[in-house]
């Protein structure tokens, strides 16, 4: 079920809803409700997709105990045969056919697809339940209570694209109640985020996916640099407002239940080095990433040469798991390997040149960096994104796309020029230059709603004007967004990360 369809936002999230307030005083009656909710929200196209994450986190479940009783001496290999059997499931349904297309170039032998359907969110609970796992041998306690671990696992705000939430993160808030504590304004402000949330993924990724789309669909060295960088800049931002959009709704679906999750995002095209990017896109997966593959691999600490191939390994492995193809191995690879040369660059000149580089310069240079990167993440094949790389990386691009910036046209713009924005206000390069400025210049979405909750949490005057005003306002604001949002709601498109 998607966040964004008709049937979740008009049908299962107010039935829950409704069913949360009238059991939210009684723990368990609640926390059955929310797995049960769960289930049917993840199987709800595919009904035998609830007996596979059952049987993950039943599997998982039993493993961590079996840690927690092991010996300390035997926990390591407890632990490694539960994290092969979470990859060799992940592997089955995501890698099976990836490793038949190697296979078969490698030995000439072509064997047929299995075209094995890649469940909803995998790669996301399986490396929350590795987590869990080794987070279990570390401190030798391991969950008892099971509806508390299946909870844990398939809560629906963040089970299809995240965040990574850590077991220590979630279920003390769990045990303190805090269903049963959910107050108005976690009502309010979950409700913030989910507008703020369903309004980037329905209104602005949705729109510039057309934008992208007609460029990455053109034929192989078909496109000229004005379309390549149009097309490239609109997919840098679709996934932007796509996967930050998602990751607002589940903080907000979560705010409604009164569970805090993490933030996933703070403003990555902010960042000013390829490192502070990571540090605030996908921030759990970077989170992951870093002290379950990078730490244990030896990090920092065995030698400059053994860390650049630390880094390498490990984005390698963040392309690979992103999805099953070379060209998401060559999109982390080369993450790795700007982060490689940013690394070198800081031991060279003795101090991050990205804290001295000037306010606008940082942020604009990384991005459009990325950009060329997110080529090989978005293309089908390399030969697509080698012509399309070869074409941004032209003498020709920054002068065609400046000429397009400023007189927009067929002429221009080709590939793109028919696009145009949401309800036809402005054209398509418009729209996209309009989402630049958002992207660079406004407040993100945890600012916003920390002001909101800290007016709802000021304390109101005798006559309570300010407060009333406050929320007669919000009220409106949030009313007029979400009817633009779900005005915009008729094909609801899936999330870029639902199929990770």
């Amino acid at each position: 079920m998607l966040f964004n369809s008709p049937i979740f936002l008009y049908g299962f999230l107010p039935v829950v809803a409704a069913l949360f307030l009238a059991v939210r005083q009684r723990p368990r009656l609640t926390e059955g409700l929310l797995v049960a909710a769960s289930l049917i929200f993840y199987a709800w196209y595919v009904p035998w997709l609830a007996l596979l994450i059952g049987a993950s986190l039943t599997g998982n479940y039993v493993a961590g105990r079996l840690i927690e009783a092991a010996p300390v001496h035997g926990r390591a290999r407890v632990l490694t045969l539960a994290v092969v059997g979470n990859l060799a499931c992940l592997g089955y349904f995501k890698y099976t056919d990836f490793l038949i297309d190697n296979f078969s170039w490698l030995t000439t032998s072509p064997i047929a697809h299995q075209d094995i359907l890649l469940p909803p969110a995998i790669s996301f609970f399986t490396f929350q339940q590795i987590a869990y796992l080794v987070d279990t041998k570390t401190s030798g306690r391991a969950e008892r209570d099971f509806l508390h671990y299946a909870l844990f696992v398939t809560f629906f705000p963040q089970l299809i694209a995240g965040p990574i939430v850590q077991h220590a993160e979630f279920m003390p808030q769990v045990k303190a109640g805090a269903f049963g504590r959910a107050t108005a304004n976690d009502a309010i402000v979950g409700l913030v985020y989910f507008a703020i949330g369903l309004f980037k993924k329905v209104v602005c990724a949705d729109s510039l996916a057309r934008l992208a789309d007609s460029v990455f669909a053109a034929p192989a060295g078909s496109v000229g640099a004005a379309d390549a960088w149009v097309g490239s800049l609109a997919f840098g931002l679709q996934i932007y407002f796509d996967f930050s959009g998602y990751s607002d709704m589940a903080v907000g679906l979560g705010r409604l239940f009164g569970v805090r999750l993490p933030v996933n995002f703070d403003s990555p095209y902010k960042a000013r080095s390829i490192f502070d990017f990571w540090r605030r896109w996908n921030r759990t997966l970077s989170r992951f990433l870093h002290d379950y593959i990078y730490v244990p691999l030896g990090g920092s600490r065995r030698g400059r040469l053994r860390q650049c191939v630390n880094i390498l390994v490990v984005m390698a492995i963040a392309g690979l798991w992103h999805g099953a193809s070379w060209t998401f191995v060559a999109w982390g690879a080369l993450h790795g390997l700007f982060m490689v040369i940013a690394l070198l660059s800081r031991t060279v000149s003795g101090h991050d040149r990205s804290r001295t580089a000037p306010a606008l310069a940082g942020p604009v240079l990384t991005f459009f960096a990325l950009t060329a990167t997110r080529v090989f993440f978005r293309s089908a094949d390399f030969s697509r994104a080698w012509a399309l790389v070869a074409t941004l990386l032209s003498p020709a691009g920054p002068v065609e796309l400046g000429r397009a910036l400023i007189a927009p046209g067929p002429a221009s713009l080709p590939v793109v020029a028919a696009a145009v924005s949401p309800l036809g206000l402005v054209s398509g390069l418009g729209w996209l230059q309009i989402l630049l400025l958002v992207v660079w210049l406004t407040p993100n979405s945890q600012a916003l709603a920390a002001r909101v909750e800290a007016r709802l949490s000021a304390p109101s005057r005798v006559d309570g004007p300010s407060r009333r005003a406050v929320s007669i306002a919000l009220a409106i604001s949030v009313g007029l967004v979400l009817a633009v949002a779900a005005m915009s709601v008729s094909e609801p498109r899936e999330f870029i990360y639902f199929h990770f």
